[in-house]
């Protein structure tokens, strides 16, 4: 993955992409344990939206497929706080 000026300029295979589970009920984020069995262990990267489809076909979860870019955006936007204090 190559990335210019905080844009995502090329990555490879083309149709990769990256699932996102979100967390639902109030208490969803109440845990570091929480966040890792329902968030951080279901965050992957993929060879096609195919591939990470066949993944989670059989899990009853919501799953979001985002392209690199997307990906990366939602990370930017994400941790901002956390880069800006480093």
């Amino acid at each position: 993955m190559e990335i210019r000026g905080g844009v995502v300029e090329s990555f490879s295979p083309p149709d990769a992409v990256v699932s996102v589970v979100v967390p639902a009920g109030d208490d969803a984020f109440g845990s570091a344990q929480r966040v890792w069995m329902m968030f951080c262990d279901h965050v992957g990267f993929f060879s096609s939206e195919q591939s990470a489809e066949a993944r989670f076909a059989d899990r009853g979860m919501e799953v979001y497929f985002l392209s690199i870019p997307e990906a990366y955006e939602l990370s930017r936007i994400t941790f901002a706080n956390l880069h800006a204090a480093a």
